[in-house]
């Protein structure tokens, strides 16, 4: 059994350096800090001497108990590691374990994992601190290396499949011309946006979902694979379905819910825009 539904939602991330939590590594211990933050690229973690003979760890404290029902290992090359919660001062396994290839008995524990990212559900827990233990990579004897860990509570999965449009990923760019009439463009942080059309939707969950996050006041994550890839799911491979492709957002505008025909028995219609959010 593999992960079901469409586009996933979550909570803002609770492991963000930004919110005051704080991690520490085995090695390259001033760059851990790097994972706790909702950007895709440039930052990350890597390990320093490191080989598949070495297990490096990753301790993540948080600045209050949090509740942790999802855990997102984003942009790894982690292929045998554990992740666990600290429980009344030991290292604990998460319960009810679910990957994207399905179950896991004994928690989250990999030996031969072979994905971009890593997504787990698991039982609702508190904890003011986690643990990632890696000693293996998918090349041999590489440098272990992660972008972002996004530790947070799930908010929904649409069950059917809106319409996403006006997807725009733009790196504000500031553009000017030289002496010589060539051009200097100097680009920044990436943002995104998309709209979701509903047309004679007939799904009161995802109806209440839309409410769910119009009604957010602090920004979410936005998972438009919803944790499948491949070739029975997607074709190509295209920015923003990608598995790695997780963005920080919120709802921008209005939501506009109508019945077609203005016949109340009928499928409603809906809107939603998102945008990308601090």
């Amino acid at each position: 059994m593999t992960i079901t539904g469409g586009i996933k939602f979550f909570e803002r991330s609770s492991a963000l350096f930004n919110d005051g939590t704080t991690a520490v590594a085995s090695s390259n211990s001033s760059a851990a800090n790097n994972i706790l933050t909702n950007r895709l690229d440039l930052v990350y973690w890597e390990s320093i001497g490191s080989d598949d003979l070495t297990t490096e760890t990753i301790t993540v404290t948080y600045n209050t108990t949090v509740t942790i029902d999802r855990i997102i290992l984003n942009k790894i090359n982690f292929k045998e590691f554990t992740v666990k919660y600290d429980s009344g001062g030991m290292w604990t396994d998460f319960t009810s374990v679910f990957g994207i290839d399905g179950a896991l008995a004994g928690g989250i524990s990999e030996t031969a994992f072979a994905d971009e990212s890593a997504y787990y559900e698991v039982a609702s827990i508190t904890t003011s601190e986690l643990q990632i233990s890696v000693t293996k990579t998918q090349v041999a004897d590489a440098e272990k290396i992660i972008y972002n860990l996004f530790t947070t509570e799930e908010l929904g999965t649409f069950t059917g499949y809106p319409q996403i449009v006006d997807i725009d990923f733009n790196r504000n760019s500031r553009e000017s011309q030289v002496l010589s009439g060539l051009a200097q463009i100097q680009k920044s942080y990436e943002v995104n946006s998309f709209g979701l059309e509903f047309e004679s939707y007939p799904s009161q969950a995802d109806m209440d979902l839309i409410n769910v996050l119009f009604d957010e006041s602090k920004s979410f994550l936005v998972w438009l694979c919803g944790g499948r890839r491949g070739s029975d799911y997607f074709r190509f491979d295209i920015k923003g379905f990608r598995l790695p492709d997780i963005y920080n957002m919120q709802t921008s505008g209005s939501i506009n819910p109508s019945y077609p025909l203005t016949t109340y028995v009928n499928a409603p219609n809906n809107t939603l825009t998102l945008v990308a959010s601090v």
